[in-house]
């Protein structure tokens, strides 16, 4: 497999590392609910090419004698072959189709721009200053000649067309130019400010993200949505509620990676099976993790003092292996807690260890 992080020499080649392969079936997994794809053999079936994901929309099953059997193109591609692996989020028991974990939020997204939409063009309409400009009916009637104003049809189109001499006046306003008119015309303010909304935004849109938020699962803090009563601890208790979330979607690669290395494995004569793990994440600082492990170390050895483990069950709980030496090599060392202090019951006789022996041996 380190071979797919070899460049081609030969031409353009899209990245198909295993950091690569592993973002995608991270997106594949949000966003489709499930993980497909297939290992590409050379023609000789000795050596794998590489890993091709397959987009988990482009597949549907069949039931075929209790089985289900993936197909694609309308069934005109059958790929019940050991080589394909189909991974689905969340599945039904009766359903093999995965879930998507966002596809909940899918609804709330659309009417949140639905809203955006409404917002952008009620502060296009109200959001501004206008002019309001009132024509004086009676003083246009007054000025209209005679022969007109007998005349309802000729009346009309001249009451029109002044109205569009003067609409056609200001839009052709610069914004320093000056307004220069008949006392026919009355200018005024509409809209800006002062008109009154029926509705704040800033509240309805403060209701949307909330519904968003829990639509894809995710917490205030990785969103940047944290309020003025919530804590730094309140904000590690969201972040390791997110990893766990996190932890989820890497069992499914886990399960996938699994199928497709075990296969590689036989393949090459070699029985087994290939467990695929991720590196746990870690949010602690460097400081914060020796803390914590000095602690569990030093619970360790209160066990051993106590009599409760045995030099190889502590060492095995401490480092993961048998001891390197049958007995502890300085007898009586102090155990000692996280701040430094003794633990009640333990003699510190090893100066190293920060301790010091008085002439009694104490």
């Amino acid at each position: 497999f380190m071979k797919m992080q070899i460049p081609n020499l030969s031409g353009f080649e899209r990245s198909k590392g295993m950091s690569k392969l592993i973002d995608q079936m991270i997106l594949l997994a949000i966003t489709r609910g499930a993980i497909a794809g297939e290992l590409i053999m050379t023609p000789d079936l000795s050596e794998v090419v590489r890993v091709a994901l397959v987009d988990p929309a482009t597949i549907e099953f069949k039931l075929l004698n209790g089985r289900y059997i993936p197909t694609q193109d309308n069934e005109k591609t059958v790929l019940d072959i050991p080589t394909f692996v189909y991974e689905g989020i969340d599945e039904k028991v009766d359903d093999p189709y995965g879930r998507s974990p966002i596809f909940s939020a899918l609804s709330m997204v659309l009417f949140q721009l639905q809203v955006l939409n409404d917002i952008k063009a009620v502060v296009h309409n109200q959001g501004y200053p206008r002019l309001d400009l009132m024509i004086i009916e009676e003083v246009l009637l007054r000025r209209m000649p005679i022969a007109i104003r007998n005349n309802e049809e000729k009346k009309e189109k001249w009451m029109n067309a002044r109205l569009n001499d003067i609409i056609s006046m200001y839009n052709n306003l610069n914004p320093d130019d000056a307004f220069v008119h008949y006392d026919s015309l009355k200018v005024g303010e509409a809209g800006g400010k002062g008109g009154g909304a029926l509705i704040d935004p800033e509240k309805l849109m403060h209701v949307i993200d909330n519904l968003i938020q829990s639509g894809v699962k995710t917490l205030s803090t990785l969103l940047g949505r944290r309020g003025a009563g919530q804590t730094e601890s309140y904000a590690k208790v969201e972040i390791k509620l997110y990893m766990a979330g996190l932890a989820g979607i890497q069992r499914y690669i886990s399960s996938f990676m699994e199928k497709i290395l075990t296969l590689y494995l036989n393949m090459k004569g070699k029985q087994g099976i290939v467990e695929f793990r991720f590196s746990p994440i870690e949010i602690r600082s460097e400081l914060e993790q020796e803390q914590f492990k000095a602690t569990r170390l030093n619970n360790i050895a209160v066990m051993y003092d106590r009599g409760w483990i045995s030099q190889e069950e502590a060492a095995t709980m401490a480092v993961g292996h048998a001891p390197d030496s049958p007995e502890p090599r300085v007898a009586g060392t102090v155990v000692r807690n996280s701040d430094g202090s003794p633990v009640s019951g333990t003699t510190d006789t090893n100066p190293r260890a920060g301790g010091n022996t008085d002439s009694s041996g104490n």
